[in-house]
């Protein structure tokens, strides 16, 4: 009985030539191929949450402001019952307005606050929720003011609502 050839050889088969390298744009694992010079990707900072809260204020200031005015012009003219109706539009705002925008604001936020984010992120993330949940600080502290000031109008107006 006759042995094949590569048998006696140590066991490997013949090659048909010299050992070809692998083509060049082929990558092999763990060898890393430069494709150009390696250049800092910029990091991306989402300013979502920051830009939330400054909406969310404007319209806060911009309400109390026309408040402000309405309340002014009533005083300043010959029929002032124009100026009876003007807690609505604070009430207005901070009920249907302000919620959507600072829920928005704060949930953009705390999606980029984790340890995976640097440090830059992280400080817009928490500068938009602070000044997400400023308009709610400010209306408790007001109604805290309101409640325990010696303004007979207010404080019966509160107590007769709540």
């Amino acid at each position: 009985m006759s042995t094949p050839e590569y048998a006696q050889g140590g066991g490997r088969p013949p090659q048909a030539g010299p050992a070809q390298p692998a083509p060049q744009g082929v990558p092999q694992a763990g060898v890393s191929y430069p494709m150009g010079p390696q250049q800092q990707v910029p990091e991306k900072i989402s300013r979502l949450s920051f830009i939330f809260a400054i909406i969310g204020l404007g319209v806060l200031v911009l309400s109390l402001l026309y408040c402000a005015y309405i309340v002014f012009t009533a005083v300043h003219s010959d029929h002032p019952e124009g100026g009876g109706f003007v807690w609505i539009i604070p009430f207005v705002v901070y009920m249907c307005v302000l919620p959507p925008i600072n829920l928005a604001g704060l949930i953009l936020g705390f999606l980029k606050v984790g340890p995976s984010v640097s440090g830059r992120q992280r400080m817009w993330s928490l500068l938009g929720i602070g000044l997400n949940i400023l308009p709610w600080v400010i209306a408790a502290v007001l109604l805290v003011w309101i409640r325990t000031s010696v303004f007979p109008g207010a404080a019966g107006a509160l107590l007769a609502l709540g």
